[in-house]
Formats: structure tokens, sequence, C-alpha cells
């Protein structure tokens, strides 16, 4: 029996986050049907497929997050996202107003980020730096919301009509 319990404790070794922390942040990824959602509402198919990329990606690593592939394929999928929109993206929104809403929270969603890997690597406080990861989630979808209405069908109104 306590060689069961050893292998267990040994395939949780290699976890970067525990299972009960990187579940939360499995859940919150599937907030990408959000933004894939309102690309496809908005007309921007390219952003549409980089949605489902990212949930793939996202999903697939957080169902057990190690150091590996599949840590590094979710974070180059998420910072090629990020690149493509605020440099093929953003500029066409055609209102400041949008892309500083959109910008300022890609700078919350880095802070959180940043905060989360503060309060995991100098404080070794995973439950609240997996709720940190969580608002990255939070603040990245958001922002992609408004900036494919900002560039899209316009129903928050960043255009004057």
């Amino acid at each position: 029996m306590s060689e069961l319990c050893e292998a267990e404790d040994d395939e949780e070794s290699d976890l970067i986050l525990p299972p009960r922390f990187a579940r939360r942040i499995w859940l919150v990824s599937w907030l990408a049907l959000s933004s894939g959602s309102a690309a496809i509402a908005n007309g921007r198919r390219d952003c549409a497929a980089l949605s489902v990329l990212v949930l793939a990606t996202s999903l697939n690593y957080w169902r057990r997050p190690t150091h590996g592939p599949r840590r590094t394929v979710d974070m180059a999928a998420a910072a090629g996202s990020l690149i493509y929109q605020v440099a093929a993206v953003a500029p066409f929104s055609h209102c400041p107003i949008a892309a500083g809403a959109y910008l300022a929270s890609v700078a919350a969603g880095a802070g959180c980020y940043a905060r989360a890997r503060l309060l995991s690597r100098r404080h070794g406080d995973r439950d609240s730096s997996s709720w940190w990861h969580v608002g990255l989630h939070l603040c990245g979808n958001a922002g992609n919301v408004l900036l494919y209405d900002a560039v899209g069908r316009n129903l928050v109104g960043w255009r004057r009509r």
C-alpha cells in the first residue's frame, strides 16, 4: 500500500502547481470561448482561430502543469496571439479609447502574471499565485472581447456611428 502512495507522490512531484490550484486555472481557461465567440461575432476569423489555439494549449497544459513541451507550446501560443493582436489588430480599432482600453487590459494581465510569479517563486504561496493567474485570464479575455468589438460591430460604441 505504501508503494502505491509513493508512486502517486512521485507523479505529483513534477507538477508546477498542485491539482487543486491548477484546476481553477484550467476552469478559467475555458473563458477563451468568450474571446472566440466575440471574434466570430465581429467577423475576425483570424482572432477566432487564435482563441481556439490558446484554449486548446491552455487546457492541455493546465490539466497537468509540468515543465516541458506542453508548457512551452502554451506560452508560445499565448504570447504569439498577444503580439499579433497588439501589432495587427489593435491599430485598426480607429479609436484611441478602445486601443487604450485594450492595452490597459494587457497591462493589467501582465501585472497579474508578474504577481502570480512573485507569490509562487519568492513566497511559495501557490494558492494566491493561482488566483492571480486567474486574473490574467480574466483581463486577457475581457480585453479581447472589447478589442474585437472595436474592430468589428462596434456594439460598445467605441466609434461614433
